[in-house]
């Protein structure tokens, strides 16, 4: 096997233990090696988040967004980053996306509830809970 795959291996290892310290360790070096490696900045993003550093998993996520647009998950953990750092709007924009991606995404509607309601936009947030209980009753 080689280095790269044994990497990646090992960071995927450390992610699921939640061995955050390890695993952002690995996934920095493989994003040294290979900047367009998604796997691995969408792990950034979720170990920027676990730790507490929405600014740096906002900035892996938009990197991750940039290579891979379609990608609904990563638009809802991204809208849940910017909801960490009060950027509604932002969050907004990132839950309505990985919606609009993958309409069933019943977390997305959830978040997408409580970010209207933060906004005190009630009717906004009833039509999204609404739409979490058609789907995950």
């Amino acid at each position: 096997m080689n280095e790269a795959f044994d990497q990646l291996t090992s960071a995927k290892n450390a992610f699921q233990a939640e061995n955050w310290e390890t695993a952002e360790q690995l996934c920095l070096q493989i994003t040294q090696q290979n900047p367009q490696q998604v796997e691995t900045l969408e792990m950034l993003g979720i170990v920027y988040c676990q730790t507490g550093q929405f600014e740096r998993a906002i900035a892996h996520y938009q990197i991750f967004l940039n290579l891979a647009p379609n990608h609904a998950s990563a638009h809802y953990n991204l809208g849940t980053a910017f909801s960490k750092v009060e950027q509604i709007d932002a969050a907004i924009e990132h839950y309505q996306a990985a919606i609009v991606l993958d309409s069933n995404f019943y977390q997305s509607h959830y978040n997408l509830g409580n970010a209207y309601l933060a906004q005190s936009q009630h009717e906004a947030a009833i039509a999204a809970y609404r739409r979490v209980l058609k789907l995950k009753p």
